[in-house]
């Protein structure tokens, strides 16, 4: 379940990268970096859940290398709808979707969940470090988007 996960997700990175890609090479560059940062906890949080299930590492390394192979062909069509057919509105309306599904239907109520099964003391902590995480995130976004010109401008 995991691995097919992975597959739809890494396509639709691959899209949203190609769209990017196809409206302009800064766009391109900062989707590709973006998906990137996410990528890398979202990979090792499935790794370690394929090695916990019994999975050697080097066959949880070989599903993983599988299931981010779509975001090739996900690139591919990102480019070819976006310059086309014009469709990188689309592309990246859906890849905003499936975003907001991911952070609000599966990893909000994970969080809410880990909080209330820590101790008492520990609690606190959690919920610290939780809001801390999201915060930084939320920090991170901001500050990419009240920069975004100049960004556009050092890139170009």
């Amino acid at each position: 379940m995991v691995i097919m996960g992975d597959f739809i997700h890494s396509l639709n990175d691959g899209m949203a990268i190609g769209g990017a890609f196809s409206r302009a090479p800064s766009d391109g560059l900062s989707t590709s970096l973006a998906v990137f940062c996410h990528e890398i906890p979202h990979v090792v949080g499935d790794f370690a859940i394929l090695v916990s299930t019994g999975l050697t590492s080097r066959r949880s390394l070989f599903l993983q290398a599988f299931a981010l192979a779509p975001m090739y062909a996900g690139l591919i069509v990102g480019v070819l709808l976006g310059t086309a057919l014009n469709l990188t509105d689309w592309i990246f309306a859906v890849s905003g979707g499936m975003f907001l599904f991911v952070s609000l239907a599966e990893t909000m109520p994970e969080l809410f969940a880990s909080a209330a099964h820590q101790r008492e003391e520990s609690r606190g902590k959690v919920l610290l470090a939780q809001n801390a995480g999201l915060l930084a995130g939320f920090g991170t976004m901001l500050t990419l988007a009240a920069f975004e010109d100049t960004i556009k401008q050092y890139l170009n």
